[in-house]
């Protein structure tokens, strides 16, 4: 049984509401003239707010199997890692070759992405098989900041437009 449970289930619903929150801005900003990297960038939030909500309920689903301890943390971590590349190529394939990054994208994102990725890793190698559920908690609290940092660009772009 996991040991801090409603921890998992917090960051689903701070997940859900991040990508609804999104949504309700996109539907008080956006309208059809604005940019293809403003649409990109929404489905971006979104996509983060559902790899949060999904990911926090990865490691309860896969505890529901009576596994050993340390494996389920394994195993969540794959499940997670292959989540975020599906999101990352969802995403690259909505940004396509024409937008440009962002500064926010610059220096938040893609750093926090880069540390999401390592810190998967090292749970599913096993380096730090006795700390699974505090990386895989980082983990989700990196995707939350990750996410943040997106809406905060995505809100930059539809409410300050530099056009």
């Amino acid at each position: 049984m996991l040991e801090h449970i409603s921890s998992f289930h917090t960051l689903a619903q701070i997940g859900v509401a991040l990508a609804g929150f999104a949504g309700l801005a996109a539907a008080m900003g956006v309208s059809s003239e604005k940019s293809v990297a403003v649409f990109a960038r929404l489905r971006g939030v979104v996509l983060n707010g559902l790899l949060l909500a999904v990911g926090a309920m990865v490691p309860i689903l896969i505890d529901g199997f009576d596994l050993p301890y340390d494996l389920i943390w394994r195993i969540a971590a794959g499940v997670l890692l292959v989540l975020n590349w599906l999101g990352l190529l969802i995403g690259m394939r909505m940004y396509g070759a024409e937008t440009t990054l962002s500064l926010v994208d610059k220096a938040f994102v893609i750093p926090l992405e880069v540390s999401v990725q390592l810190l998967l890793l090292t749970v599913i190698l096993g380096i730090f098989s006795s700390h699974g559920e505090i990386l895989i908690v980082t983990f989700l609290v990196l995707v939350l900041l990750q996410g943040i940092a997106m809406f905060l660009s995505f809100f930059d772009q539809v409410f300050y437009p530099s056009e």
